[in-house]
């Protein structure tokens, strides 16, 4: 891939990725059929609390570390640090995936320009962050529908 067609995909990754931060806000006017829909899944057993905190758990310990890494830089533990997201109102979960994916987003905006072998690997993490999002998105709206 060459670093135009990177630098592409790169910005078409991050706006996939920032779009989770409209997705959150829509959410704010079916929080309170949401919060009555605290189905647990029957294939895994999680709540839509879990499956949001998920998303903030794969950004945090996930994605976070490696672009610290990929900008050579340690970084403290964020937000996303909780061990039952069911104790949280969905509004505070909400709260906090967002805090966590804005910190995502400003860690991948601060990296600038990279060389080739770095920006291919900035595009596939990102593009794994992708895809964990649209797999529990997907889940939510199904238990959210059921």
């Amino acid at each position: 891939m060459d670093n135009a067609s990177a630098a592409t995909l790169r910005a078409a990754l991050t706006d996939q990725l920032a779009y989770l931060l409209l997705e959150l806000a829509s959410t704010e006017s079916v929080l309170p059929r949401m919060a009555k829909s605290e189905r647990i899944d029957a294939q895994d057993g999680l709540t839509v609390r879990q499956r949001y905190g998920a998303i903030a758990e794969h950004d945090a310990d996930r994605t976070l570390p490696r672009l610290r890494a990929l900008a050579g830089a340690n970084g403290t533990p964020d937000e996303a640090e909780v061990t039952d997201w069911n104790i949280l109102a969905l509004p505070e979960v909400l709260r906090r995936v967002a805090a966590t994916r804005r910190t995502l987003l400003a860690a991948a905006d601060g990296l600038g320009e990279l060389a080739q072998p770095q920006l291919e690997e900035l595009c596939r993490l990102l593009h794994r962050t992708v895809q964990h999002d649209t797999v529990q998105l997907q889940a939510i709206a199904k238990q959210c529908s059921a």
